[in-house]
């Protein structure tokens, strides 16, 4: 049996991917793993994968007074974002049992340096969410065909592919008997697929807490859900490995 605890958890995921290169030797001998994200002690068995971009556009600076003699950054971004936009609506129609639908999102804009210069650079970052129907290739194609469309240069951040497991897999058996709890898929993404498909573990997402409220201000798990995930695994180290 392991505990793996893991930091850069929200974003690069550099504490798995560390473990994973440098001490894979430490879970040679897992077979099966439960990645604790709170999920309301519900058993996770598919989710989206990620694919982030950060897309440049460059301009030339002119005095704000004189527009015309420059070129503005910010109005390249625009009409790439109106048109990601109108790609949302069509992504948004493709979905996967147990998931809701793939999504995008703009998560950050940034360009300018004051109100009397014409900019001539802004970046936009973008968040897509994969589900297991579709291509990562073809979700990221989409995206890059628009950034060439305005000019904008492509820089990937990191991509992690979605994720489904069988219901009759040993763990998804042996917790939804101890929980009676549903099984379900997520929206945001968990270690569990890298523990999956790059070191062969039996693995799915399950512990106490309620993502509708992660990613907020004095993020918390209740008393009662805490003592209620307790129990729960309690029981599956004794059922597994005792």
């Amino acid at each position: 049996m392991a505990f793996v605890f893991d930091g850069d958890e929200e974003a690069g995921l550099a504490g798995t991917r560390w473990l994973i290169k440098n001490r894979k030797d430490f879970l040679k001998d897992i077979s099966k793993g439960v990645v604790l994200e709170p999920t309301e002690l519900n058993i996770r068995i598919v989710q989206k994968g990620t694919t982030f971009f950060k897309v440049i556009f460059k301009g030339k600076a002119a005095h704000g007074s004189r527009p015309d003699l420059g070129d503005n950054a910010i109005m390249k971004a625009v009409r790439f974002l109106q048109e990601i936009d109108d790609l949302k609506k069509e992504v948004e129609k493709r979905g996967s049992p147990l998931l809701r639908n793939a999504t995008i999102n703009v998560g950050k804009i940034s360009g300018g340096t004051k109100v009397n210069v014409v900019p001539d650079h802004c970046e936009v970052e973008i968040d897509r969410r994969i589900v297991p129907s579709e291509k990562i290739e073809n979700a990221q194609n989409e995206i890059i065909k628009l950034s060439n469309k305005f000019g904008g240069d492509i820089l990937k951040n990191y991509t992690n592919p979605p994720i489904e497991v069988s219901e009759n897999l040993e763990i998804v058996k042996l917790l939804k008997d101890i929980t009676k709890s549903k099984l379900y898929g997520g929206d945001a993404y968990t270690e569990f697929e890298i523990f999956t498909n790059e070191v062969g573990i039996e693995c799915v997402t399950c512990g106490p807490g309620d993502m509708g409220v992660a990613h907020k201000v004095d993020e918390f798990v209740s008393v009662d859900n805490l003592k209620k995930g307790k129990k729960v695994f309690t029981e599956l180290v004794k059922r597994w490995c005792l």
